[in-house]
């Protein structure tokens, strides 16, 4: 949320998907905490409980939650390092943006 307040002007969009199992039947809970956080870009809520989840962990390499999946301004997904810290992350962030 920090990077998408710093970075959306430059061109960084930020969305979030939730697909844990065990928070599909507590959208309020999910909502809160999105509304605490002020996340104000879009959000989903994975509601396909079936083939369509582990479909996504397959085809973004079994990424645990919460992730971060990066795409280039040509839409083309972006292979992300794990980060050590947020200066890290931001930095590939920068990078990716071009600055």
């Amino acid at each position: 949320m920090q990077l998408h307040r710093k970075y959306a002007a430059d061109g960084l969009v930020v969305m979030s998907l939730d697909i844990e199992p065990d928070e599909w039947n507590d959208k309020s809970k999910v909502l809160k905490f999105l509304t605490e956080q002020k996340a104000d870009f879009h959000n989903y809520i994975f509601l396909d409980r079936g083939q369509a989840v582990q479909d996504w962990l397959d085809k973004h390499e079994g990424t645990p939650t919460p992730a971060v999946v990066l795409f280039d301004r040509a839409g083309k997904r972006v292979k992300v390092p794990d980060f050590k810290d947020a200066d890290e992350e931001e930095a590939f962030v920068k990078k990716v943006l071009g600055q």
